[in-house]
């Protein structure tokens, strides 16, 4: 044999061992592209499935939200049938603090009891109803009783202890006290006061009414007892002032200086007596209200009646005529600084 025929033999055998392997790479080619397809179709098919189940659960999720919904509105109703029965259901309860009045009760405890009544008004009335309209009319003659009552207890309190009438004049002058409460019924007024203070609107608050108009009566009564001294002194500070067509007194502040000048000397006489008799009365009424003995509050009021019925007149009668004696103070003895301090310290 050749040296040529022994290179051919491993030659062929070469070639034939690729081709083997290229039929091997070619066989296990073909089944992973079936492998692919039959991947690609169970893709498909998941995806399919996904889509169909998308379908079914989304209705599902839907509905399971309407659900919940649902569940929270009933509760909210139920919640909201609890606190419209509340009311009425503790009407009873309530019925009987009123029936037994302040004294019975305790004044605290009704006190308490009327404003839940009216809280529970409140609420019925918000919530229109017509179911609650019965029950509404009978909160509503119930407060009023209460109201009523306690019209009848605070008058009891304020009046028990109080002379049918005060001359104020007749403490003040002899230096008596005014007539005292005691400290109990004092405190349970002013129970009743801060109640009123802070009570809601929407039903009669008839007590308050009641107070206010025996303390205002009152109050008149005293200030116009104890001020009639305004009235002479106010006579002081009038003047009669006569013009003509050409010559009339300019509005706004008056330039003093020029008013008197403009005077006649019976005028500026006048004047100076009015002053002068002022000032004597005035010293008179400071010196008699420091020593009367009262209560601060009282004294207070007074006080304050007085500067705003004569502060205004001294304030305008000195703008006009001050300089009658050309700030020597014989004739005037206050300027509006000085007696403004003087009102003041009749309140303190």
């Amino acid at each position: 044999m050749s040296v040529s025929s022994l290179s051919i033999l491993p030659r062929q055998t070469l070639d034939e061992e690729a081709r083997a392997e290229v039929d091997v790479l070619n066989s296990r080619l073909d089944k992973t592209t079936q492998l692919t397809r039959k991947i690609q179709t169970c893709l498909g098919r998941l995806e399919a499935s996904g889509h169909s189940v998308n379908e079914v659960a989304g209705p599902l999720s839907g509905e399971t939200r309407r659900l919940q919904l649902l569940e929270n509105n009933v509760d909210a109703v139920l919640s909201a049938i609890g606190r419209l029965r509340h009311p009425a259901d503790s009407k009873d309860d309530e019925e009987l603090i009123i029936r037994a009045g302040p004294d019975k009760a305790g004044l605290s405890n009704y006190l308490a009891s009327i404003k839940r009544l009216g809280k529970a008004f409140a609420d019925m009335q918000a919530s229109n109803l017509r179911a609650n309209q019965q029950s509404l009319t009978e909160l509503v003659h119930l407060i009023k009783s209460g109201n009523t009552q306690l019209e009848f207890y605070f008058d009891k309190l304020l009046r028990g202890e109080t002379p049918p009438s005060i001359e104020p004049l007749h403490y003040i002058t002899k230096e008596m006290a005014f007539p005292p409460l005691s400290r109990d019924k004092t405190s349970r007024l002013s129970v009743i006061c801060s109640y009123l203070a802070s009570a809601q609107q929407g039903y009669e608050t008839s007590p308050a009414k009641l107070r206010l108009e025996f303390l205002e009566q009152w109050r008149k009564k005293a200030t116009a007892s104890y001020t009639d001294i305004c009235k002479d002194l106010s006579v002081y500070l009038f003047d009669t002032i006569h013009t003509n067509r050409t010559q009339r007194p300019t509005s706004g502040p008056a330039d003093s200086a020029s008013v008197v000048k403009g005077l006649s000397s019976k005028d500026k006489d006048k004047i100076k007596e009015k002053f002068s008799q002022f000032n004597n009365a005035f010293d008179d009424m400071v010196s008699k209200h420091r020593s009367y003995n009262m209560e601060r509050e009282v004294r207070s009021m007074f006080g304050e009646d007085i500067r705003q019925k004569l502060q205004p007149l001294y304030d305008r009668f000195w703008d006009r005529y001050h300089e009658i004696d050309k700030g020597k103070g014989k004739y005037v003895k206050y300027d509006k600084s000085a007696i403004s301090a003087v009102f003041l310290s009749l309140a303190s």
